[in-house]
């Protein structure tokens, strides 16, 4: 540790020096040393200790008198510096953050194509996110997307349909793959209803493998979601899907078009303005009876389908009920009876 950093700390003699002085109001070196039955010197240094901490201090013109202070008191008295320091320091590091970020588009702009890794790491979010707006800017021709989960949450859609309409004006060719529960969220249902009237184009799938945003075939971005299991104690990484990986590696950006592709081959037409269609709660039924003959608990029948807990649980329920079932081992046994389902369990 730093010395700078070291923090004083009680022991058992030092609160007992404390407590005789806040009964007294005085105390003797020596009668303390005999009452603690220990050395007079390791006495001073308690009252030295607690001098430096200011929960005690000397009585002016009574010599061997002191005060007791209460602790919260000391406490502010001894910390105001330090936390005057803090504010002054994170307000500084705050304005050399924003400094540094204003290279970030120039960076991303005059980089030679060679240059630099393949795979980069971005660990801030704020940082992904202007980088992310300056590939929107430079591209030209295409972007694809896979948005997984259900309804996107209102401010990512405002933040998105705001970049994505200059990209359709532009001319720019938009295709996004959502998961079938999307449809049902009004609020996403809207923005593809907005942005496919000038051009975008939507589908959706039953599942889909993670979140992914490719810029001209020529960048893509990747959440990183580190679980706590395999996650060093000093990975810089933070949890919850914050960080990105930025791919410029051309053959590794072309498998992952090739794997949006199929995605896109396999998915159905998003098409808010229109009744939806009833396949589509078909493939809905028959995903959650597949996920389900695999042993899967609710919850992760809901987070693979993008639908919420309660929502999938009422899906369950009227399939059971739709299927005589009392239970869900015996609705997986129907299901498999009736074909809707085979007997293969995943790994």
């Amino acid at each position: 540790m730093n010395h700078d950093d070291a923090v004083p700390e009680l022991d058992e003699l030092a609160v007992a020096v404390y407590r005789e002085i806040l009964k007294d109001g005085r105390y003797d070196d020596e009668d303390c040393a005999k009452a603690q039955d220990v050395p007079v010197e390791q006495v001073r240094g308690a009252s030295a200790l607690l001098e430096s901490l200011k929960v005690i201090e000397p009585v002016a013109g009574r010599e061997g008198e002191w005060r007791a202070v209460h602790p919260e008191l000391a406490a502010g008295n001894a910390i105001a510096t330090m936390e005057t320091h803090s504010r002054r320091l994170a307000a500084r590091a705050e304005r050399l953050r924003a400094q540094i970020r204003l290279l970030t588009p120039v960076y991303t702009h005059g980089r030679h194509p060679d240059e630099g890794p393949a795979v980069e790491t971005v660990i801030d979010p704020d940082t992904v996110h202007e980088l992310i707006a300056s590939e929107a800017e430079k591209c030209t021709e295409e972007v694809l997307s896979l948005q997984p989960g259900g309804g996107r949450p209102v401010p990512r859609l405002a933040q998105a349909q705001a970049r994505d309409l200059a990209l359709l004006r532009r001319g720019v060719r938009l295709r996004s793959v959502y998961q079938h529960a999307s449809r049902y969220d009004l609020p996403t249902a809207g923005y593809v209803d907005t942005l496919s009237a000038i051009g975008g184009e939507f589908r959706t799938v039953e599942e889909l493998p993670d979140r992914m945003l490719v810029f001209d075939r020529r960048t893509c971005f990747l959440p990183i979601r580190p679980t706590a299991d395999d996650r060093p104690e000093d990975d810089p990484i933070p949890p919850g899907g914050q960080a990105a990986a930025v791919i410029r590696q051309p053959s590794v950006v072309a498998f992952l078009v090739g794997m949006f592709s199929i995605i896109w081959d396999q998915a159905q037409p998003f098409e808010p303005s229109t009744p939806q269609p009833e396949h589509i709660s078909e493939q809905v039924k028959l995903a959650i009876l597949r996920i389900m003959a695999t042993g899967a608990k609710d919850e992760v029948v809901a987070r693979r389908l993008g639908f919420s807990v309660r929502t999938c649980r009422r899906h369950i329920s009227d399939l059971m009920q739709s299927l005589g079932a009392d239970s869900r081992f015996q609705a997986g046994v129907v299901a498999q009876s009736l074909g809707l389902v085979n007997s293969r369990t995943e790994p």
